[in-house]
């Protein structure tokens, strides 16, 4: 029982698994349904930011899930 995860943990990663997976779709979406109006905006560097952000995300949240489903505990450090 020692080696369990905060029910806080899972759902934290969980949560900030499907941002970065929702981020990745909402990013596409908008590049090939209105690619034009974001390039004539300028708005297309923040779409580009936002899809960077999420595949950055993504290596993280898989290996914190991998930990969760194999029982392992998760360490955080908060360096203040």
């Amino acid at each position: 029982m020692d080696n369990l995860n905060s029910p806080f943990v899972i759902w934290a990663t969980c949560v900030l698994w499907l941002i970065s997976i929702f981020g990745i779709f909402w990013s596409l979406l908008l590049f090939f349904c209105v690619g034009d109006m974001i390039f004539s905006t300028g708005t297309d560097l923040v779409n580009a930011v936002v899809l960077l952000s999420a595949i950055v995300m993504l290596p993280p949240n898989f290996y914190s899930l991998h930990a969760i489903a194999n029982g392992k505990r998760i360490e955080f450090c908060i360096y203040l």
